[in-house]
C-alpha cells in the first residue's frame, strides 16, 4: 500500500482496506438481527459518510475505489448509537465492528450518563 493510501477523515494509513459499502452491508445485517427499525437511520449515517467516498485505494472485499477507513466509518455508527441511546448496541456494536474503536472508546465502561 502506497503512503498516499491515507482515510480522508482522520488522515492515517488505510492499513484494513474494507470499503464502507462492504462494511455497511454487513453492518445492516447485523442491526437487522437487532433491531430492524434502526436500518433506515443507521444507512442514513452510513450515506453522509460515503458520500465523501472516492478513488485512493480499493477495497481488498469488492476491488471499488475507496478513501475511508473502517475505522471512522464504524466510529460514525457506533457514535450514534450512543447519541441516540443504544449503549447495550453500541457494545455489542464494538465487540463485531471494533477497527480499533476500543482505543478511542472503553466499550466496557460506556460514557457517564448512558447507563
Amino acid at each position: 500500500m502506497a503512503y498516499e493510501d491515507k482515510c480522508i477523515i482522520c488522515d492515517e494509513a488505510i492499513t484494513n482496506p474494507v470499503c464502507p459499502h462492504c462494511l455497511e452491508r454487513q453492518v445492516m445485517y447485523w442491526v437487522a438481527d437487532r433491531k430492524p427499525s434502526l436500518i433506515p437511520l443507521l444507512k442514513s449515517v452510513g450515506d453522509s459518510v460515503k458520500a465523501f467516498d472516492h478513488e485512493n485505494t480499493f477495497c481488498a472485499v469488492c476491488g471499488d475505489d475507496m478513501n475511508i477507513c473502517p475505522h471512522c466509518y464504524c466510529n460514525e455508527i457506533y457514535t450514534w448509537l450512543i447519541e441516540n441511546e443504544y449503549p447495550e448496541m453500541a457494545r455489542e456494536f464494538l465487540e463485531s465492528f471494533n477497527f480499533e474503536l476500543d482505543y478511542k472508546f472503553d466499550f466496557k465502561t460506556p460514557p457517564t450518563g448512558i447507563i
